[in-house]
């Protein structure tokens, strides 16, 4: 299934669109119509002006896969173009802008397949972390309203990438509270599937994440040590359900075994929320058999908490 760059995918189509925001601007709108565009239909498109004078065309937005060739003919006849709709391969309500070589390509199809991009470890993992999730949501499945409760209960039957999406995106439009996204983090967390990432993005937006709390999630998901570090004064200054919902995802990414001095970092500048925080003795669990120093941590976290603190370490450290 071709998919196209979608508004998740903004840093990728700010570094091919370079200085040109005009292009930049064009392609949201054309998002904002459901039609994506492939990178290689964009590189296409940007090398000769036929290409440039068909995505500025009005028209295109409106554009089938039926109406498509003449529009085509008019600007970049010779590109070697297609409009894909859902009969043609695209997601169900979106159309795709790709070059004839990506439609039906095999490699491509290779690609996409359920471990795409993904080692055996990482399949392996999520189905792990997904074992583990179910009962919890489940339960808390249980207590939710219909609107609420039939998405996640998708979510948790599902298996496939594109199910698991269609879950995520239904449960987008039910507007979920912040709290119960923080309860799927471990699943949307180890989901390796850039479809089904590109989906709870979404749903991060619709509940009201605040943008610092979705860039952690997708410093998180991309590892970047560099970004967790620029974070910390932003989400620090955040509201109580945000910044529950970012150390929520801080906590299911040190379960999955991604600790790291920068992640602890961010924590002890989170550290008078942190403290307060349910997941706090899970994550100090965690945290503790990791080679990481954790002095600067609980020494933050022990200036709000000092009894908190003490009784969990002597609990995970066999003294208590």
């Amino acid at each position: 299934m071709l998919t196209g760059l979608r508004a998740s995918d903004a840093p990728i189509l700010q570094r091919l669109c370079g200085a040109d925001m005009r292009l930049f601007l064009r392609l949201g709108a054309l998002l904002q119509a459901h039609l994506a565009v492939t990178e290689p239909a964009l590189a296409a498109l940007q090398a000769t002006p036929g290409g440039k004078a068909l995505i500025a065309d009005r028209r295109l937005q409106d554009a089938t896969a039926a109406s498509f060739p003449a529009l085509l003919a008019e600007h970049a006849g010779d590109s070697g173009l297609a409009l894909l709709d859902e009969a043609g391969g695209a997601e169900p309500g979106w159309r795709v802008l790709a070059i004839a070589d990506e439609v039906g390509n095999p490699l491509l199809a290779a690609m996409a397949g359920p471990a795409a991009g993904r080692g055996a470890g990482d399949v392996i993992e999520a189905e792990v972390i997904h074992a583990e999730a179910l009962p919890a949501l489940s339960e808390l499945a249980a207590t939710l309203a219909p609107a609420l409760r039939g998405p996640i209960e998708g979510l948790l039957q599902a298996r496939a990438d594109d199910q698991r999406a269609a879950a995520l995106e239904q449960l987008r439009y039910a507007t979920p509270p912040l709290y119960l996204v923080g309860e799927l983090m471990p699943m949307l967390l180890a989901d390796g599937a850039e479809l089904v990432r590109e989906r709870a993005i979404s749903l991060l937006v619709a509940a009201g994440a605040h943008i610092a709390v979705v860039d952690l999630i997708r410093a998180l998901q991309r590892k970047d040590e560099a970004a967790l570090t620029r974070l910390g004064e932003v989400l620090s200054t955040l509201p109580d359900q945000q910044r529950d919902l970012a150390i929520a995802a801080l906590v299911a990414h040190v379960a999955r075994g991604h600790a790291t001095p920068a992640l602890v970092g961010l924590c002890q500048r989170l550290a008078e929320h942190l403290v307060r925080f349910r997941g706090l003795d899970r994550l100090l669990e965690l945290l503790l058999p990791t080679r990481i120093s954790l002095i600067s941590l609980v020494r933050a976290l022990q200036e709000y908490d000092a009894e908190r603190v003490e009784g969990t370490l002597r609990r995970h450290l066999g003294e208590g």
